[in-house]
């Protein structure tokens, strides 16, 4: 047998409590309780208060909020209390390595059908599109834009390729100056001897 002052849940059926006129019924009810300048609302479970006008308003998810008001200070027009607590921080951000400058000895000439020293930096198979994108990830790490060739209009690279490069160089100790310091980006950077055949 139920008790005379009882409500029913209106999603499960179940009995609610009533006591001198306040409702418990946190789920779907409205209940007012007057209590000398307080009126409060209950809606859905949330509540808003209003206290009189010597104390900010509160607002929160119930009696079990963890946010802890900062007496004696507002947040301004609103009169809402600020709030004590922790501040999420900005997502960090990896810093960008400042580009190498570029020296003066990258100057190179490419001559059709005259054999040349070129500083491979990279290669991908013909199509894929990959050997500009490493050239433009190359650009922002050296200072410098590398050029992209396919190997076919070479004589003494690899056929099928797309790569990327610095050179033409006349000598095999100027392309090795600029390997050295290419490898700053690209450890794995060589020199190979080609002859460009046809643009």
């Amino acid at each position: 047998m139920m008790a005379p002052h009882a409500a029913f849940c209106g999603q499960c059926g179940a009995a609610q409590p009533r006591k001198a006129g306040i409702s418990y019924n946190r789920m779907i009810g409205v209940g007012l309780l007057v209590a000398g300048v307080t009126v409060a609302a209950i809606f859905g479970g949330y509540w808003l208060g209003r206290q009189d006008s010597a104390s900010p308003d509160t607002a929160g998810l119930g009696p079990t909020d963890s946010i802890t008001p900062i007496p004696g200070k507002s947040t301004g027009e609103t009169g809402r209390p600020m709030v004590d607590g922790p501040v999420a921080s900005p997502p960090v951000q990896a810093p960008i390595p400042a580009p190498v400058r570029a020296p003066a000895f990258l100057d190179s000439s490419v001559t059709l059908g005259e054999w040349k020293f070129y500083v491979i930096l990279g290669s991908a198979p013909q199509g894929s599109g990959n050997a500009a994108t490493r050239a433009a990830q190359l650009n922002r790490c050296l200072g410098y834009q590398p050029a992209t060739d396919f190997t076919y209009a070479f004589e003494g690279l690899a056929p099928d390729l797309e790569f990327v490069h610095l050179g033409g160089y006349s000598t095999m100790s100027q392309a090795n100056r600029v390997v050295a310091w290419a490898r700053g980006c690209v450890p794995d950077a060589y020199v190979k001897r080609a002859k460009f055949l046809f643009d």
